[in-house]
C-alpha cells in the first residue's frame, strides 16, 4: 500500500507541477501533446510485428575494422600490424562464409593496382568473397583519388569508384594551387597530397552478386534490407534489384 501511495503522490505532484497555478495555457497544451506523443510511440513499438531475419539467399557482408588510430595508421612500424589484423579479420571462420568483405576507407597501405602480391593475399584471405576496399589511387596524369576498389577471388581489381563528394579541410584544402604553394593540406591527406574528386555517382558491376550504386563515400544509407553498410562505414553501396538493372 505504501508504494502505491507514494506513486500516487508522485503522480499528483507531477500533475500539479505541470497544470497547477502559475503554468500558462501553452505549457499545459505542450505537456498534453508531449504525453500523447509518448503514449503513441510506446503503443506503436509494442504493437509492431517482429522484423524477420535475413533469408537463406541473403548476402552475407563482413565489415572489418583494424582499430587503426589516425596518428598511427601510416607509421612504418604500425603498417604491418594493421595489415595483419585486416588479413586475420578477413579470413576469420564463420558458420556461413561472407559474400562480401568490406575494408575501411583508405585501408590499403599502397596505391591501388600497384601491389599484385598484396591483392592476391587479400583475395586468398577472403576465400572467394568479393572484397571492397578503400584505397588511394594515382591516375596516369598524377592526380590522387580516394577510391573504392573491388578485388575479386583471383586478386584482380574488377571495379573502381573514385569518391566525388570530398570533405573540405579533410580530404582537400580549399584554395587549390595557392593552398598547395603555402603547404596547406587536408587533415585526412598524407605525404601524397590532397584528393581529386571523382566524376560522380556510379554503378559498379559486382558479378554474380549483382550491382551496387555508389552515390558518395560519405553519404551512408541505413535503410534495413537494402544497404550493405551501416552509418559510420566509408561507403554507401546499395544492391540494385535485377528488374532495375
Amino acid at each position: 500500500m505504501g508504494g502505491g501511495a507514494d506513486r500516487g503522490a508522485g503522480g499528483a505532484g507531477v500533475c500539479h507541477a505541470w497544470f497547477g497555478p502559475g503554468r500558462d495555457a501553452y505549457t499545459r497544451v505542450g505537456a498534453l501533446l508531449a504525453g500523447r506523443c509518448a503514449v503513441t510511440l510506446v503503443a506503436a513499438a509494442l504493437s509492431a510485428p517482429p522484423r524477420p531475419g535475413p533469408g537463406p539467399e541473403a548476402l552475407r557482408v563482413r565489415v572489418i575494422q583494424a582499430n587503426a588510430a589516425q596518428h598511427l595508421k601510416w607509421r612504418s612500424d604500425m603498417i604491418p600490424v594493421f595489415w595483419e589484423r585486416r588479413i586475420e579479420l578477413t579470413s576469420a571462420p564463420a558458420d556461413r562464409p561472407p559474400d562480401i568483405v568490406g575494408w575501411p576507407e583508405v585501408s590499403l597501405p599502397y596505391l591501388a593496382g600497384s601491389n599484385r602480391e598484396a591483392d592476391e593475399a587479400i583475395a586468398a584471405a577472403a576465400g572467394g568473397a568479393l572484397v571492397l576496399a578503400g584505397a588511394q589511387r594515382r591516375s596516369p596524369d598524377a592526380r590522387l583519388f580516394n577510391s573504392l576498389v573491388a578485388i575479386d577471388a583471383d586478386g584482380e581489381i574488377a571495379e573502381i569508384y573514385d569518391k566525388h563528394h570530398l570533405a573540405p579541410f579533410a580530404e582537400y584544402f580549399p584554395g587549390g594551387a595557392l593552398a598547395r604553394r603555402l603547404g596547406l593540406t587536408g587533415l585526412a591527406t598524407d605525404a601524397l597530397g590532397a584528393f581529386t574528386p571523382g566524376p560522380g555517382p556510379e554503378v559498379l558491376d559486382l558479378g554474380r552478386l549483382g550491382s551496387a550504386a555508389l552515390p558518395a563515400l560519405s553519404s551512408i544509407s541505413t535503410s534495413p534490407g537494402c544497404a550493405l553498410w551501416s552509418r559510420g562505414c566509408p561507403w554507401c553501396a546499395l544492391p540494385i534489384p535485377a528488374s532495375r538493372r
